[in-house]
């Protein structure tokens, strides 16, 4: 197979016209081994020498003998090239592996006998070494050795199917089928088998084998071209996509054969540490951080700020905190990652964000702006009016319950949520006022709430926090049983949960077995939690198993007492002056 990088078949053809016959004596030795100047592999690229334009004939500047008394001759100015850099037959290959030679000049001077006694060497694999080194001398490998390619690189698609065009037809029709699909993700080797009737191993030998070729025909340039690709693409922290393939061809663009995201999941293909878009997810072979670590990094970097940032800003800032993160680690993980979106407004300056915008995250940036605590709908007015109504449509009651606690969210007055730079009690305060509540609590040796606390008790610090306040310091310290309704204990007494007012007025009635006032049950109320005063009558009259017998007291409907026993006179416990007013 020959590939012609000139744009015209008349062209390519003069050219392959025109190439330098062997000299007499390597014509002479040739047929002396009975073979002839043979083409000497499956991908060979003809193209005139640096400087030579098309339809000049090929001429050779200094005339050579290649074979000189049965010895190869190899010129000086071409002893330097590598073999893994020229497109090599199999049995090419296999000679130049059993001789150990890794350049051309290796070959210099060695006779053609000692070739000989290799294994699978004969005089087809000798003509091929003499017709390989007769073209390099004569610069027809120069459009793929070398290794200075232009930027952007424009003629990059035309030179992929120059190497393409040379591949059997199933083989580039498998090609296609694999990277041409317009869905994110490459179709699966079972998909494609199915449709050629072979099996997803099949698939997956004959790409790699088709991989393999072009990279061996494309030697240099491609190699050139690929790395160049990678470093342009991290230096820029933007992965390759289709549209910058095709801004990077120019305007208008024009593709030769395939599309754009064809050519990009090729060179992905050929070179798996370009960092792209599209194609195979592959895993990174050295991987310092884990996923979770790198999408933390970023989900806290956004969350700072709750706007897009451009990929290099968001690296520069990741890296900070992850010095080993690589541009491909990093791409690896966002197009996995759910909770961000990238967005290509501009092929060559991506941005990422958050997927989803919580209502909490934006009440963060709210309250963190701010010197005092917000209500809901202060917090929703605050949003609307920096980021939009769109964002800011949330219920008021369904963001206040969003706002607990253990996401740094506390009650610090009704209906009002703020963060601990909020807190009105000094650093410097807050440990004593915890020792002083742990004091309490041991010495009342009951439940104690918080508002009881403030009204009734009087501390240095007391006029420096209100209820609310006090709460939140002491649920966060492990002395503290939080009972609900502000009502706390000392953890140590194993109290799991407060006592019910309604349990308790049950139990304190059976234990007097006698009605008693209101203000009795209050007061033996109070050695167990703190209680409302005005809130007891009220729970007297609505509880179901407690009874009003008159003049104040409460008892057991149990207990089936007459009222008159419980008080036979009405007058009973009145100043003898006005029970005389009563008398009839």
């Amino acid at each position: 197979m020959v590939i012609n990088s000139t744009s015209s078949e008349a062209g390519s053809a003069a050219e392959t016209q025109n190439l330098p016959e062997p000299a007499g004596e390597n014509r002479a030795t040739l047929g002396r081994l009975g073979g002839g100047a043979r083409g000497h592999g499956n991908l060979v690229l003809h193209s005139p020498p640096a400087g030579r334009r098309q339809g000049q004939t090929l001429t050779v500047s200094k005339s050579f003998t290649v074979l000189a008394d049965g010895h190869l001759t190899v010129p000086a100015r071409i002893q330097g090239l590598k073999f893994a850099d020229l497109p090599l037959s199999v049995r090419l290959e296999k000679l130049v592996a059993a001789k150990m030679a890794v350049q051309l000049g290796d070959l210099n001077g060695v006779p053609i006998a000692a070739l000989l006694n290799y294994k699978n060497c004969g005089k087809t694999t000798i003509a091929e070494l003499v017709a390989l080194i007769e073209k390099v001398a004569a610069g027809q490998f120069q459009a793929i050795l070398g290794t200075d390619v232009s930027w952007p690189p424009c003629a990059l698609a035309g030179f992929l199917d120059l190497l393409i065009l040379e591949l059997p037809a199933r083989d580039t029709e498998i090609l296609e089928r694999r990277l041409s699909s317009r869905r994110e993700l490459l179709p699966s080797y079972e998909s494609v088998g199915a449709y050629f009737n072979l099996s997803h191993e099949s698939i997956r030998l004959i790409e790699n084998k088709t991989t393999r070729l072009l990279l061996k025909a494309g030697s240099r340039r491609l190699a050139a071209y690929l790395q160049q690709i990678e470093r342009t693409c991290c230096e820029m922290v933007c992965p390759l996509t289709p549209e910058l393939f095709e801004q990077w061809q120019g305007s208008p663009v024009r593709l030769p054969r395939h599309t754009s995201t064809f050519y990009v999941r090729l060179l992905c293909e050929l070179n798996p540490a370009i960092p792209a878009w599209h194609g195979r997810i592959g895993a990174c072979a050295a991987r310092p951080y884990g996923r979770g670590a790198i999408e933390g990094a970023l989900q806290s970097v956004l969350k700072a700020t709750m706007r897009a940032l451009a990929l290099p800003e968001a690296f520069a800032q990741i890296q900070a905190k992850l010095p080993k993160l690589t541009v491909r680690e990093f791409f690896s993980v966002l197009r996995q990652a759910r909770r961000f979106r990238v967005e290509f407004h501009q092929p060559s300056q991506p941005t990422v964000k958050l997927h989803e915008v919580l209502s909490t995250d934006l009440a963060r940036l709210i309250l963190q702006s701010g010197d005092s605590p917000l209500t809901p709908e202060e917090i929703l007015e605050k949003m609307a009016a920096r980021f939009g109504r769109d964002i800011a449509q949330r219920n008021p009651r369904a963001l206040g319950q969003a706002l607990t606690e253990k996401q740094g969210y506390y009650l610090l007055g009704p209906r009002t949520y703020g963060l601990r730079q909020h807190f009105k009690l000094s650093k410097n305060l807050r440990a004593q006022v915890k020792t002083d509540f742990a004091q309490l609590l041991a010495r009342e040796k009951r439940p104690i709430s918080t508002p009881e606390l403030i009204q009734k008790y009087e501390f240095g610090w007391t006029r420096q926090t209100n209820s609310y306040e006090l709460a939140c310091l002491l649920r966060a310290d492990a002395r503290f049983a939080d009972l609900g309704k502000f009502l706390f204990a000392l953890a140590d007494w194993g109290i799991q949960e407060r006592e019910y007012v309604k349990d308790l007025i049950q139990n304190i009635l059976e234990q007097a077995g006698q009605p008693l006032t209101s203000a009795e049950v209050l007061q033996r109320i109070q050695q167990f939690r703190s209680v409302a005063p005005n809130s007891i009558s009220g729970h007297l009259r609505k509880h179901p198993l407690v009874r009003d017998y008159g003049s104040g007291r409460f008892g057991l409907k149990s207990w089936n007492m007459p009222v008159d026993r419980i008080n036979p006179c009405p007058m009973a416990g009145l100043p003898e002056a006005e029970a005389q007013l009563c008398e009839p």
